[in-house]
């Protein structure tokens, strides 16, 4: 596999640090350069037209192209905004600084196709999952991805963040969990969350419209 980082250090870019909470890129900014990263972990979202925003990804030892889909847009405007959730470093690769790694490695081309192709993939899948599912079945979900990361332990639900990943507020999150418990679903102890049933499972009578 290429080493991008062996190359872009060859033509002389400079690693640049950056904090958390660093905003590696926002939302309607223009894109001058674009980012490779180094096992960054990132928190994508979008602000709508009425002001919601939207969490669709967090990225997690990302490593790879950043900015690279506005990069090569004519109107080179950022579709989303990614802050960092842990101090990092970025490389700012501009067009020129570009065609030299491509003199370079023509690998590195193919590198970025497919970065390209796994974002697009991945956030339209998002996108798609978000405007099909009804919310309460959302919700379920996220219950029962927390559950299996917590091997069978009582969990943690990040109601706000959870909120923002579907588009919703979360003081509608916060009350489909109350109707869950009140369904006898879930249970809350402490602060902690644990599944009741264990055929608990998202279905067709899920449906749930909550503003």
């Amino acid at each position: 596999m290429t080493d991008i980082i062996a190359i872009i250090k060859s033509i002389g870019i400079p690693e640049i640090k950056y904090d958390k909470n660093t905003y590696l890129l926002r939302q309607s900014d223009p894109v001058p350069v674009m980012y490779y990263c180094q096992n960054a972990s990132l928190t994508i979202s979008y602000i709508n037209s009425n002001g919601n925003e939207f969490i669709l990804k967090v990225d997690e030892d990302y490593t790879g192209f950043l900015r690279e889909m506005e990069f090569f847009q004519g109107d080179n405007h950022s579709l989303f905004s990614v802050k960092a959730n842990k101090p990092g470093i970025k490389y700012a690769i501009p067009q020129h600084h570009f065609l030299k790694m491509l003199s370079k490695n023509h690998d590195i081309f193919l590198a970025l196709m497919a970065s390209m192709s796994r974002r697009y993939n991945r956030n339209m899948q998002t996108l798609i999952a978000n405007l099909t599912q009804p919310t309460k079945t959302s919700v379920i979900n996220q219950i029962l991805e927390a559950k299996n990361l917590a091997n069978g332990k009582p969990f943690k639900l990040p109601m706000t963040l959870g909120a923002k990943k579907i588009g919703i507020t979360s003081r509608s999150y916060r009350r489909i969990v109350h109707e869950l418990i009140d369904e006898q679903k879930i249970a809350k102890i402490g602060t902690s969350y644990q599944v009741l049933d264990p055929s608990f499972k998202p279905t067709k009578t899920d449906f749930c419209l909550h503003k």
